[in-house]
């Protein structure tokens, strides 16, 4: 496929000849490439390795094989339905399962009130509970693995961020016991 058959606003199709490999959402995966395009393409995200296109914030790659799933927004719901952004069409999987939020350069989990929960290291977080996820750390959601793959931005928030985490004292009984909900990550 010719990007020109590809609809984008302005003049940009007419000025450069690219040829379409693949389409993912919003990310496009382009064969031979100009310094020009190449540099407007890497300002949406897309890094270049090959012909493959990286998502924004990094990507969800399942650990039992399948296609990597882009991180493109700095929070994202995971869940059945249709309307979540990463929608997984299983039975076990809640409607609105967990969300994923990328604050101070780092991404972060919370459960929200699933039936059979998010892990990080095969432990349960509480819901509503934010939990740091460093690069490469494992996230089930219910029984589905998922290596979360991207670049921190902020090493030294993450750490505190991980520190706090291991900090027992560092959250209320309340939330805890889930009847309160902690307050999102600052930034």
């Amino acid at each position: 496929m010719d990007l020109t058959t590809v609809p984008f606003e302005g003049d940009f199709v007419s000025r450069f000849p690219i040829s379409i490999i693949g389409y993912n959402r919003t990310v496009l995966i382009a064969s031979s490439v100009d310094a020009e395009v190449r540099f407007l393409f890497a300002s949406w995200g897309i890094f270049w390795g090959g012909v493959m296109a990286a998502a924004k914030f990094g990507e969800l790659v399942p650990v039992n094989g399948g296609d990597p799933i882009p991180l493109m927004n700095e929070t994202m719901s995971i869940g059945r339905r249709d309307s979540c952004d990463i929608c997984l069409k299983f039975q076990n999987i809640s409607s609105n399962h967990c969300e994923l939020s990328f604050l101070n350069g780092f991404w972060s989990v919370r459960d929200l009130q699933s039936a059979n929960g998010t892990k990080i290291k095969g432990e349960r977080i509480p819901p509503h509970a934010w939990r740091p996820l460093p690069p490469g750390e494992e996230l089930r959601v219910a029984t589905h693995a998922f290596t979360v793959e991207y670049e921190c931005l902020n090493p030294a928030a993450l750490e505190e961020a991980m520190t706090q985490e291991e900090n027992i004292f560092g959250q209320s009984l309340m939330e805890k016991a889930g009847i309160q909900k902690p307050k999102k990550p600052t930034q």
